[in-house]
């Protein structure tokens, strides 16, 4: 397996995740559940772990800002991102696909969600050091390929059509989750 594969994920991983929702759909959503839920709580300790203990005994050119009355607590902030991120993001790519001639799949949607997300969770678990923020633009751009390559390979798109496929469903999502994001802040 060369490099490419591995950053952007192999073909046999999708072909795979193909099958798993085809023949146990269930098992299927359970697994890309529990991978978010993994994901996330592990970026979200991070950050939370950043914020609270080593802004403390770190340089503050380099930590965290120290957390403050009234701010919202880093480690629900980002929980609630990193798990409503690919929630909405997958409910995009399942709205969008009827406009580039493909059925709405929403399990598929969120396979690929997930599957575009591996590389922001894994950075995410670098997240109590604030230049890995840098290490977080690399892992989006990846994770941009490796959702092209999941919608090619699980939602049918067509190869030309990929990236505006990509791009209309990041903007909707984005969207979605600064609207959600804004509704959770004021009810907290």
């Amino acid at each position: 397996m060369n490099l490419s594969d591995r950053l952007i994920g192999s073909d046999q991983r999708l072909d795979a995740a193909a099958g798993e929702i085809a023949d146990a759909p269930l098992a299927s959503l359970a697994r890309l559940l529990g991978t978010m839920l993994a994901g996330a709580a592990v970026a979200a300790t991070a950050v939370y772990a950043g914020s609270r203990w080593l802004t403390m005994l770190w340089d503050f050119d380099l930590g965290f800002i120290p957390i403050q009355e009234g701010r919202i607590d880093p480690l629900r902030a980002t929980l609630f991102a990193m798990l409503a991120g690919p929630l909405l993001f997958a409910a995009a790519f399942t709205l969008v696909a009827p406009f580039f001639g493909r059925p709405r799949r929403p399990l598929a949607a969120l396979a690929v969600a997930v599957h575009g997300m591996m590389p922001i969770y894994v950075i995410g678990a670098l997240m109590f050091f604030v230049p890995a923020v840098l290490l977080m633009l690399l892992a989006f751009f990846v994770g941009c390929f490796r959702w092209a390559r999941g919608a090619q390979h699980l939602l049918g798109i067509r190869e030309g059509e990929t990236a505006e496929f990509i791009v209309l469903a990041l903007l909707a999502a984005s969207i979605a989750l600064q609207i959600a994001s804004s509704l959770v802040a004021d009810l907290l």
